[in-house]
């Protein structure tokens, strides 16, 4: 299945059933970017923003119903939240002097995972706002490396996220308590992990645009990689750049970038084991 965006987006993300897809996309004749929604089985791609301001990187919540996304409407990137349904109106929901913007909301339902710029002496850094009580951030990793794209583990108290801090953006794994441990996941670089809900893998991206399952094991305070497994090449049809994966870890949610001028249609890799054999 194919889904046609106007330009390359930034974020595009399955919907906790699998079965609708939230994503950023470019309206050419505006010039700015707007949340759409897509319908897998109907194949029905529908507009969810209007704001003329620039709304980016969506997130579903955890039982589908609401998505929060970053637009900087109110001046710099905060947070709104809208009922999926779309009738509503989008709500401000968080904001700070910096640049906010969402990467992962708990299975819990109580925190979100940011990430945050606009410090120069810590460029990138990674933030939990609970959305509870006052919603004051709690900096988890704020270096003068940059730590962004953390995503929650399935029971979550824990963080995947990625780093420069060796030269090279690996990923790395820490509790959500800032004095906690922290475990490096790759070896080869990596980036984008996302934490399976239905499993022990955390599945990255390589330099090399290799996609890699990384089977953990994890307990009250420790953490474990048992073993690294590379599952595809993503540039099979061109540039690829993985966007989300489904909870079981069958689905795939890539994007494969057009040349200048052209539309870059983001695909929807459905049973991409047997994709994989007719290479």
């Amino acid at each position: 299945s194919q889904l046609k965006t106007g330009a390359v987006s930034i974020m595009a993300t399955f919907s906790p059933d699998g079965k609708r897809i939230v994503l950023d996309s470019r309206d050419p004749a505006r010039r700015n970017y707007d949340i759409w929604t897509y319908d897998i089985a109907r194949g029905l791609n529908t507009r969810f923003t209007f704001d003329a301001g620039e709304d980016e990187l969506p997130v579903f919540s955890p039982d589908g119903n609401k998505v929060i996304f970053s637009s900087n409407r109110r001046k710099s990137p905060d947070l709104f939240i809208k009922d999926f349904g779309g009738i509503s109106k989008e709500e401000f929901l968080y904001g700070s002097p910096l640049d906010d913007y969402p990467t992962s909301w708990s299975p819990d339902g109580k925190s979100l995972l940011l990430s945050v710029r606009g410090d120069p002496k810590t460029k990138w850094d990674l933030v939990l706002v609970p959305l509870t009580g006052d919603r004051k951030p709690i900096p988890l990793a704020q270096t003068e490396f940059n730590e962004e794209w953390g995503t929650f583990s399935p029971d979550s108290r824990w963080v995947a996220y990625q780093s420069d801090e060796s030269g090279r953006n690996e990923i790395y794994v820490r509790t959500l308590d800032p004095r906690g441990g922290k475990w490096q996941v790759s070896n080869s670089g990596g980036e984008r992990a996302y934490w399976l809900r239905k499993s022990n893998e955390i599945i990255y991206t390589t330099p090399a645009r290799k996609v890699v399952a990384a089977t953990v094991k994890y307990f009250s305070s420790s953490f474990e990689v048992v073993r690294t497994t590379p599952l595809f090449d993503l540039n099979i049809q061109g540039v690829g750049t993985l966007h989300d994966v489904t909870a079981d870890g069958q689905t795939f949610l890539v994007q494969f970038a057009g040349t200048e001028g052209t539309s870059s249609p983001a695909t929807l890799v459905l049973n991409w084991q047997e994709e994989l054999r007719k290479k």
